[in-house]
């Protein structure tokens, strides 16, 4: 039985073809996933969290669903943004039954009392969820408890606000220290519009909780 395909050219004038999924294809992709779970487990923490969640969540699908030129695990992670996200979406084209119906191409801005502009852009795209990851990842690595974060603002909103958006992004510690917290909340809200999925109602718990550490470490005695 025929089968959709795609031609898709990375940057570099690599081809790969992009098929519809089959069920061998589907039985690989379970197979590597469990493979990224068990590596990841082997290495106890030590290895890129970062890699393996890429190896995890995306990687899978793109290569059993592509022939050709198919970039390694390590060669499609560092994968440019464009080419990361052109290679899902032709994979999402092909087997659009296989993805939530989204639009990818959802976008917005938000504009500072500065006159900074922000785009904002659809957190569904592959390069999107990996920003979030890494940024996530970069401030956990400077908690205590990485179990147990205490920086809510570092690890949790900067994250999600800072992977959506396009422009010159300023550092978690520099927009904390020095920004009005009506901008960032203003930030926030332009996020949410175009991504509310990444927004539940949990996020004020999660917030109140945070500021509760924060004051009974302030109440606490120094040493």
């Amino acid at each position: 039985m025929e089968r959709a395909r795609k031609t898709f050219s990375f940057s570099d004038g690599r081809e790969v073809v992009v098929s519809e999924s089959t069920w061998e294809a589907a039985q690989d992709r379970a197979r590597m996933e469990e493979e990224a779970r068990a590596q990841k487990a082997k290495l106890n923490g030590s290895g890129d969290r970062v890699y393996f969640y890429f190896l995890e969540a995306f990687y899978p699908y793109l290569s059993t669903c592509s022939s050709g030129s198919v970039p390694t695990g390590s060669e499609a992670f560092g994968l440019s943004d464009p080419d990361l996200d052109a290679w899902y979406l032709a994979t999402v084209e092909v087997n659009p039954d296989s993805f939530l119906p989204v639009d990818y191409e959802k976008k917005g801005k938000v504009v500072f009392r500065d006159g900074t502009v922000f785009e904002i852009v659809s957190s569904y795209l592959p390069s999107v969820t990996m920003r979030r990851v890494k940024l996530e990842e970069e401030a956990l690595k400077k908690e205590e408890d990485r179990e147990k974060p205490k920086d809510v603002f570092a690890w949790y909103l900067y994250p999600i606000l800072a992977s959506c958006s396009v422009g010159e992004i300023p550092p978690p510690d520099e927009i904390r220290q020095t920004w009005p917290e009506s901008e960032i909340y203003k930030w926030r809200d332009a996020v949410e519009e175009v991504n509310p999925q990444w927004f539940t109602t949990s996020e004020a718990e999660t917030i109140q909780e945070a500021k509760e550490v924060q004051k009974k470490r302030d109440k606490s005695p120094r040493k």
